[in-house]
């Protein structure tokens, strides 16, 4: 299953309204599976004074398609132990479909909307997205 991580960054971003440092500093055992889906805890955020903390759920597809605690179980396979730490790894080149220790930095997530765009195929996909 390709584009994994992405898929996965898409589904969060859109049910939690995530930044990309909040994505870069997601851990797995802020990621909790259940039957209906995935439910995500973000630790801190640069709008949390109180620092409590918030969580949003990510449910199941609706469409048949592949659903959020499908990928997140594939993503899981793609390692060889449990993973602990950040939630987002890089691809290991030489295993297609598995995930290394090295966590994915910053720019990572500040590329990712020019990716996304290229696997969806999207006109001007060379350029993109910013934030304004």
């Amino acid at each position: 299953e390709g584009w994994l991580r992405e898929k996965l960054l898409v589904l969060f971003s859109l049910n939690g309204a995530m930044r990309s440092h909040e994505a870069r500093d997601l851990e797995f055992k802020d990621v909790r599976r259940t039957d209906d889906g995935l439910f995500v805890t973000i630790s801190q955020s640069k709008t949390d004074q109180a620092g409590e903390g918030f969580r949003f759920f990510v449910p199941e597809s609706a469409d048949g398609g592949k659903d959020s605690t499908t990928l997140y179980d594939l993503y899981l396979k793609g390692f060889q132990t449990t993973p602990i730490g950040r939630f987002f790894r890089q691809a290991n080149r030489a295993k297609a479909g598995m995930f290394t220790a090295q966590v994915c930095g910053i720019n990572w997530f500040r590329k990712a909307p020019k990716r996304i765009a290229t696997f969806l195929k999207l006109d001007d996909s060379e350029q993109s997205p910013r934030h304004t």
